[in-house]
């Protein structure tokens, strides 16, 4: 970490935060926006979001941010342990994602659940 202090967060963020951390460990180190609540969170509090992990016991390398827009889907941003995945296995596990959610990603659909 950069030694920042963490952004303030409303407590619904930080709760969806929490709540993302299931995810990202048993997608081996790996999270994207499409996870529930976390729609602009990734993009915006990536340092934030590295302090709660390691509340939450996170002992890996500091999260990388990645991010590419589709054409089939629009933007998509995810953080990622560099010590269990590099930039370009990160970028392709978001291309199948986005391979796969880009009808439901581009008519909103996909967010109706969020």
């Amino acid at each position: 970490m950069t030694g920042l202090p963490m952004t303030v967060l409303d407590a619904q963020t930080k709760q969806n935060i929490y709540n993302s951390f299931k995810d990202f460990e048993k997608n081996g180190g790996y999270l994207n926006d499409g996870a529930k609540g976390m729609i602009d969170v990734i993009q915006k509090h990536t340092a934030s979001i590295e302090e709660v992990y390691r509340e939450l016991g996170y002992e890996g390398e500091k999260l990388s941010l990645g991010g590419k827009n589709y054409s089939s889907c629009g933007a998509i941003y995810w953080i990622y342990d560099n010590g269990r995945l590099d930039s370009e296995a990160a970028e392709k596990t978001t291309d199948e994602y986005a391979k796969s959610n880009a009808k439901n990603l581009l008519d909103g659909s996909f967010f109706d659940d969020l």
